[in-house]
């Protein structure tokens, strides 16, 4: 008997029902003789395919979307023909079903109070009572030590990436990030934000991300100002920090330190 197993594990709640653009992370439970690149996943509609690598693949979808596991198609002497799997968004069915989630723009005083309501409901119907405590988030943050006077500068990439995530990323109408930035409290300027890089004026759009969003979101400053911020993430659910690029590994060293 071969069996296939299948998880769709959302990287961000998209809090409106109309179908919106999702990555989906589709990990493959291999459990034939077979190498892992033998299959692929392949959407329906559209047919399009996504390749695995080490039993990890990750595909652009649209949350009404299906999925299957399907052979691939450079090896034409094999076949398999998988059931096809809804595409779920919902954070909730994380919870129930996988090890851990993978949220993007977790903020550690903001996010509690609002993904709460999905991961409860996710642990409670996961049967596992001890499902909350044994369930991992892994938060991407931008992290650098430097002088005060140098926070700007390390800033930026931060800055520029949570600006093209809440101004462009997606259609207008189907942002999850922005979304999420309204539902953190920042509604009037995210649709500042967003009005402003569709229109091109991407600079601008930078220019009003709000410092304080920015500062919860990342680790950079003086050692004093990093270490009084990690306590944030540590009273919050988030299980585990992932350092983004650029990597500085005296910083890693020093938030490693800390805990």
């Amino acid at each position: 008997v071969l069996v296939f197993v299948l998880i769709i594990v959302p990287i961000i709640l998209d809090s409106f029902k109309k179908p919106s653009l999702m990555v989906a992370t589709i990990k493959l439970n291999n459990l034939c003789s077979v190498h892992d690149d033998t299959f692929m996943v392949v959407t329906r509609p559209y047919n399009r395919k996504s390749y695995f690598s080490n039993g990890v693949t990750r595909i652009k979808v649209m949350s009404d979307w299906k999925v299957r596991l399907a052979a691939n198609d450079k090896y034409s002497q094999f076949r398999y023909d998988g059931d096809e799997v809804d595409v779920k968004k919902n954070i909730e069915l994380t919870a129930e079903i996988a090890d851990g989630w993978l949220p993007f723009m977790y903020s550690p005083t903001l996010g509690d109070k609002f993904f709460n309501q999905f991961l409860e409901k996710g642990f409670e119907k996961s049967g596992d009572p001890n499902k909350k405590e044994k369930f991992q988030i892994s938060a991407p943050v931008f992290a650098k030590v430097c002088d005060e006077s140098e926070r700007d500068a390390y800033l930026a990439p931060a800055r520029n990436n949570y600006t093209l995530y809440v101004g462009g990323m997606g259609a207008k109408d189907k942002n999850f990030y922005f979304n999420l930035m309204c539902e953190y409290g920042y509604e009037e300027i995210a649709t500042q934000i967003q009005e402003l890089y569709l229109k091109g004026e991407k600079a601008e759009a930078e220019s009003i991300f709000p410092d304080e969003l920015l500062d919860d979101l990342t680790l950079v400053g003086s050692k004093e100002r990093i270490k009084e911020k990690l306590e944030d993430w540590k009273n919050c659910n988030v299980t585990e920090l992932s350092i983004a690029i650029p990597l500085d590994i005296e910083t890693i060293k020093f938030i490693k330190s800390c805990f």
